[in-house]
């Protein structure tokens, strides 16, 4: 009977990939920035997110459903309200036992549309990957920029495909261009939107360059 139960201990012990015990729930937070009704819901950016994640050994998207029933329904809005501040993201993430969460910013304000998407560590409190800027033609729609972007910082920070995993090697970091968009000034500023109601104007192609302006219409000087 000790020799079966050793054997059998043994064999589960075999089967179990390793690092399979460690699991990290991800939280997606979807903000949409529009003048008007935009033309997707935030439960679409949710599902984005989560076909991201889909295939990615050690990672697990937390459904919208989950995040209501933790009694944390009003995290999304939280988290936006932390605006910039990437240790208070973490703190609000931390109250439904995410490890990681992946906030999506899509605005509407602009032509072609805005995607940003940051993975906020949760343990680490910070930001440790990134993606941002317009809707790209190879993307073909905002759905396919997210889900690519998403899938790009994760793969970042280890996340592999399942049919891309290989032991003991782990990807390059993503160096990414320079752009106005990186600045963490823009995602303060869509903080501003979300909590003041404030108008933001993005000036993508001037004279002298680009430029962020937030503030009441019409109080923006030209760039």
């Amino acid at each position: 009977m000790k020799l079966r139960c050793v054997f059998l201990l043994a064999l589960w012990s075999w089967t179990l990939p390793a690092g399979a015990e460690e699991v990290f729930a991800l939280a997606a937070i979807p903000i949409i920035v529009s003048e008007g009704t935009a033309p997707l819901s935030t439960s679409v950016l949710t599902e984005d997110v989560a076909r991201a994640a889909r295939g990615r050994p050690g990672l697990r998207a937390l459904s919208s459903e989950e995040l209501f029933v933790s009694a944390r329904a009003e995290l999304i809005d939280e988290v936006r309200g932390c605006g910039a501040d990437e240790s208070c993201m973490s703190e609000r993430l931390s109250s439904v036992d995410a490890g990681l969460g992946v906030i999506v910013l899509v605005s509407f304000v602009v032509e072609p549309p805005l995607v940003a998407v940051r993975l906020v560590d949760v343990k680490e409190k910070k930001v440790v990957a990134s993606a941002i800027g317009p809707v790209e033609e190879s993307e073909k729609s905002i759905s396919g920029a997210v889900q690519t972007r998403v899938g790009k910082i994760l793969e970042a920070r280890g996340f592999l495909l399942e049919q891309k995993a290989a032991p003991n090697l782990l990807p390059p970091p993503i160096v990414e261009e320079t752009s106005i968009f990186q600045s963490p000034w823009v995602w303060v500023a869509a903080g501003i939107v979300v909590v003041a109601g404030a108008s933001i104007a993005i000036v993508a192609s001037t004279n002298q360059g680009s430029c962020v302006c937030v503030g009441p219409p019409g109080s923006c000087p030209e760039c």
